[in-house]
């Protein structure tokens, strides 16, 4: 994913989490790297308590993300993994994947979320990513 000048970071969480300490957690690494402004994380909070579950793109999985002009200085990628599911409010479907998406436009939003898209359908990959054991493996993954 690299090929677009896109920063990435991968973390993995081994103790259990809220759902908004976890999302907390997956954008730390982009406010405290300057890609995106602190509003960006107001933004994204506001986007999950309006329609959480529709950021929800399969079992396991959570893109939450707010728009460009809402705080984003350059497109980047979080993804946490979570050992312990969370679940978001009034949603029964359980998530241990976190990928926050940050793009200065629409045209970088669909490259990246089609590039992720396509490493998530890989057969197996899920399973594989979901038992990541490092953060480097992780990103490794989406390589």
């Amino acid at each position: 994913m690299d090929n677009m000048n896109l920063k990435s970071y991968f973390q993995i969480i081994p103790v259990e989490q809220m759902w908004h300490e976890a999302v907390e957690k997956a954008v730390e690494p982009l406010i405290h790297n300057n890609c995106v402004k602190i509003e960006y994380k107001h933004a994204i909070f506001a986007n999950l308590k309006r329609s959480g579950s529709k950021f929800i793109i399969s079992p396991y999985i959570i893109l939450p993300h707010a728009r460009p002009e809402q705080g984003v200085n350059e497109n980047a990628i979080s993804v946490l993994l979570l050992r312990h599911s969370v679940y978001f409010d009034k949603s029964r479907e359980p998530i241990k994947l976190i990928v926050i998406l940050a793009m200065k436009d629409s045209v970088s939003h669909l490259k990246v979320l089609r590039k992720v898209a396509e490493i998530l359908n890989k057969t197996g990959n899920i399973t594989s990513i979901l038992e990541s054991t490092s953060a480097e493996a992780l990103g490794d993954k989406f390589a």
